[in-house]
């Protein structure tokens, strides 16, 4: 089997450009094949800090690494591989949902990070994915607007990384959690 076979599968179908409906926060896409089910998909956009400002890389708090984590965890949940977590042998025939995500530079700035989820997260774009949940941000400073915008439009949020004790405020912060 490929590396992210199931990862490059996913990513040939939504480049087709096939209906997409939502149920909740899960994207129902389409297939269009009459022997098949729709494919219920959950997309979990990744923001982080992959470049500063001006356009430097960053990697100063593993950002690839994580991404990489991210895409490896994606692989296993949609092809029931447990050889890492045995609990998820065989998850792929037990559950319907699958998996996928696109990373996002906030190149540390919270109007990049702003503006990325009130993209992502804007319900009158048809034919695109819709989040089933936000991951990210990394800095507590990018995390604390976001969430709030993320929040109120009913996406949850999560991040391994913010720490701002600000954020345990769910009055303000009503879907962020940390990992």
């Amino acid at each position: 089997m490929a590396l992210l076979s199931a990862s490059i599968s996913i990513s040939r179908l939504l480049a087709a450009n096939p209906p997409i409906s939502t149920n909740g926060n899960v994207n129902i896409i389409d297939t269009g094949d009459n022997n098949s089910e729709p494919i219920a998909l959950c997309y979990l956009p990744y923001l982080f800090p992959f470049t500063t400002g001006n356009g430097t890389p960053a990697n100063d708090m593993g950002e690839y690494e994580g991404l990489a984590a991210i895409f490896l965890a994606m692989e296993h949940l949609n092809t029931g591989n447990g050889e890492l977590v045995p609990e998820l042998n065989g998850i792929n025939q037990r559950c319907p949902l699958r998996f996928t995500t696109k990373a996002f530079d906030t190149e540390m700035q919270q109007s990049v990070g702003v503006n990325h989820i009130i993209t992502l997260t804007d319900r009158s774009r048809t034919q695109e994915l819709l989040p089933s949940a936000i991951l990210g941000a990394a800095y507590s400073s990018i995390s604390i607007p976001t969430s709030i915008i993320s929040g109120l439009r009913g996406f949850p949020q999560i991040s391994p990384i913010s720490t701002s004790a600000a954020l345990d405020d769910k009055s303000q912060y009503k879907l962020f959690g940390r990992t």
